[in-house]
């Protein structure tokens, strides 16, 4: 938020529905996260960059090096849908493709502006590391459906509040593009 006013957000996903039967214990993680909106200083600095070099036309020939690390395809491919599959979360391949493209036609929109590739790598790079933080330690004691709404909760949503200006018009669908275009780049897994 670009007033600098920072705001508590709780986000709790407790089971409240239906019973389980089991012969055992059932391991039924519940996800709590504590995350303030705040305004990214830098995140901040390089929005109203962009809007300056939007106006002015302002673009480059050029790729920065954060922003060639996140677009070059690795050599070993297995690709967003064997990723997914790996991952028991070939459901997801429809929305996953779709989310994906868009997030690909905005960067490539904006690719020419030496702010939004800043912007952009800040993004996926933040991404990257929530991912291999939160998540990765998490993959092996998640159900399907949990890690989809994990990573949702655990790396989308709190970028999605620290976006501040946000002069790329980045939402929901866009962010979970990212996550998706960096699993078809081989840089997260969804599987152990």
């Amino acid at each position: 938020m670009s007033d600098g006013k920072a705001q508590r957000v709780t986000i709790s996903d407790n089971d409240s529905g239906g019973g389980d039967i089991a012969a055992n214990n059932i391991y039924k993680p519940t996800f709590v996260v504590n995350y303030e909106i705040r305004s990214d200083g830098y995140l901040d600095s390089l929005h109203a960059k962009f809007s300056v070099e939007l106006e002015k036309e302002t673009k480059t020939d050029g790729r920065t090096d954060e922003i060639l690390d996140y677009t070059t395809q690795e050599d070993v491919v297995i690709g967003l849908e064997g990723k997914l599959k790996l991952g028991g979360i070939e459901c997801q391949l429809d929305y996953a493709e779709r989310a994906k493209e868009r997030f690909s036609k905005k960067l490539n929109k904006f690719i020419l502006y030496p702010s939004a590739q800043r912007i952009h790598a800040y993004l996926l790079g933040e991404i990257e590391s929530r991912f291999q933080a939160a998540f990765t330690p998490m993959v092996d004691a998640l159900s399907p459906e949990q890690k989809v709404e994990f990573v949702k909760m655990k790396v989308v949503e709190p970028i999605k509040l620290q976006l501040g200006l946000n002069s790329l018009g980045l939402g929901s669908f866009e962010l979970d593009g990212m996550v998706y275009f960096l699993t078809g780049k081989c840089r997260l897994k969804w599987h152990k």
